[in-house]
């Protein structure tokens, strides 16, 4: 996606409901926050897909060298991608 604003809700039913995967990698919190709202957005129209969301739990430390433990990194969104393609996995 290019944008999330406005949200092309569209073309997200339509690209999910093709390959049947999501995989959303997002910097702000995983409650409450895009992740949660892309998955509603298909709940909604009825598409189920497998899923990974990717996202940082519920705080960030104050210390710089301990908040780039908890944002999304390289391992954790490719972690995701490989559960993701995993035909044995279900989420």
């Amino acid at each position: 996606m290019r944008s999330i604003a406005p949200l092309d809700r569209d073309a997200v039913i339509e690209d999910v409901g093709r390959t049947g995967r999501l995989l959303v990698v997002d910097e702000d919190y995983r409650d409450f926050g895009l992740t949660g709202e892309l998955a509603a957005t298909l709940l909604e129209a009825g598409v189920t897909a497998r899923y990974a969301r990717v996202a940082v739990e519920e705080t960030i430390p104050f210390d710089p060298a301990r908040e780039r433990e908890v944002l999304p990194n390289v391992e954790r969104i490719a972690t995701a991608a490989r559960r993701l393609l995993r035909v044995d996995t279900v989420r």
